[in-house]
């Protein structure tokens, strides 16, 4: 699955945007007033490429996770990074168009589109049910993938693991977002940062 740029460049800087870790200069041309302002109305166009693109990217990945190859080392990686994939859009979408699970995990969330029908318009999940639904993409993920390398071109299944842990610190759920970080750590290559050099 591939995502659009303007995806890509938009969502990591959303939440610092709706926070007070940044400013808008004076040269940025009007860029991000809106997320900065709280000044999103129906129509703002960066909010509706965000929508457009997760939903792009997860019907790319239902098609992978949906696919009938055989079962095979390779083919289940993939379908892994495909579910990986689909949890990240799936969170990303929650966090920007719902209430916080923690607020009120029965409001409603987004829609849940897991085969591809180009026919439908499906109505939204209830947060929790989003949620549900991320964790088992992010659980089924684990399971299925073998490749444990770090590196930027391949989804590993601790990446799946560190995704997780993440879903879990949002739900408040601390003691699954602790052992899922501690697993990461402990068993995926990777290791803390030490206090004297954060």
């Amino acid at each position: 699955p591939v995502l659009n740029l303007s995806m890509l460049n938009e969502v990591p800087l959303i939440g610092d945007l709706l926070s007070d870790n940044v400013f808008i200069s004076t040269t940025n041309s009007n860029r991000y007033i809106a997320e900065f302002t709280y000044a999103y109305i129906n129509t703002h166009g960066n909010a509706l490429d965000t929508w457009n693109d997760a939903y792009n990217a997860i019907l790319r990945a239902n098609n992978v996770i949906n696919s009938t190859l055989p079962v095979t080392a390779v083919s289940s990686q993939l379908r892994g990074e495909a579910l990986t994939l689909r949890a990240l859009m799936y969170f990303s979408l929650v966090k920007l168009y719902a209430k916080p699970f923690t607020a009120d995990p029965n409001a409603e969330g987004v829609p849940l589109v897991l085969q591809f029908d180009p026919t439908i318009k499906p109505a939204r999940a209830k947060v929790s049910e989003v949620y549900t639904q991320i964790e088992k993409d992010l659980n089924d993920a684990f399971g299925l993938m073998t490749n444990t390398a770090k590196n930027s071109s391949l989804i590993s299944k601790f990446v799946a693991k560190a995704l997780l842990s993440r879903v879990y610190l949002y739900k408040g759920d601390w003691n699954n977002a602790k052992t899922a970080a501690l697993d990461v750590v402990n068993n995926g290559g990777y290791s803390l940062v030490s206090d004297a050099n954060f």
